[in-house]
């Protein structure tokens, strides 16, 4: 099974840059500056409480159309400040759980992101994975660069399951993402881990590679194994009854 979090995007024309910059009367507004644990809260509050307003307004849209545009700008509202804040704050709280955590959210919050298609998307994660001093960040956007590509596979597969050769293209293309992660944030267990899967996903369950083993007893007791019946047209059924 083909897995990577579905959800919708639309960015602004002019991504926001990694590091923001606020203005004075921001400051002013702010009688108590809110500590960094405070600041990640509140972003993870607002982005649990959003969505439930935004299923209301699509429980009551008439059309595709209008669904989508509800989508559209959700998106278009809550994205560019999780895209300014959260690199923000897990650059500048590196060596505590608020700099972990605060870059695991941006990878999920990028994930949702992927489906959109919008190009901005992925300047925004490459321009975090080449620029940024945080290795959770890097990790991340490599992350979401791979499940970016991923998407579009699934997309294409979904649209027409006889399209193999596009979707093994991008397959290849999603793969040195995921590899990246693994490879050189070995000690990030967080990204890695989901990133080992889609690896395994990628080289041993997609289109054209070759499946792993397969071990276990027929209905009668029989043992068997898939790779006796290499060779031959095979049709693997998993199910299950309770």
């Amino acid at each position: 099974m083909r897995l990577i979090a579905a959800a919708l995007i639309t960015l602004l024309i002019l991504m926001p840059p990694l590091r923001a910059q606020h203005k004075p009367e921001d400051k002013a507004k702010d009688e108590k500056p809110k500590t960094p644990a405070e600041q990640l809260d509140a972003l993870k509050s607002e982005l649990q409480k959003a969505p439930a307003d935004v299923k209301k307004q699509l429980t009551e849209a008439k059309t595709d159309e209008e669904r989508d545009q509800i989508r559209q700008d959700y998106i278009k509202r809550m994205y560019p400040k999780f895209a300014t804040r959260l690199p923000e704050l897990a650059e500048q709280n590196q060596k505590d759980e608020v700099g972990r955590k605060a870059a695991i959210l941006l990878t999920n919050f990028s994930q949702v992101a992927a489906r959109s298609g919008n190009p901005d998307v992925e300047k925004f994660l490459r321009k975090a994975a080449e620029k940024s001093s945080s290795r959770e960040v890097q990790a991340g956007a490599y992350f979401a660069l791979g499940a970016i590509v991923k998407n579009r596979a699934d997309a294409a597969l979904d649209k027409d399951p006889l399209q193999t050769a596009a979707v093994v293209k991008l397959d290849g293309e999603a793969e040195p993402f995921f590899d990246k992660v693994v490879s050189q944030y070995g000690d990030l267990k967080a990204v890695v881990e989901p990133a080992r899967q889609q690896l395994f996903i990628l080289r041993h369950l997609s289109i054209g590679k070759q499946a792993p083993e397969i071990a276990g007893a027929d209905a009668d007791g029989k043992k068997f194994k898939l790779s006796d019946y290499r060779g031959n047209v095979v049709v693997v059924d998993f199910w299950a009854s309770w």
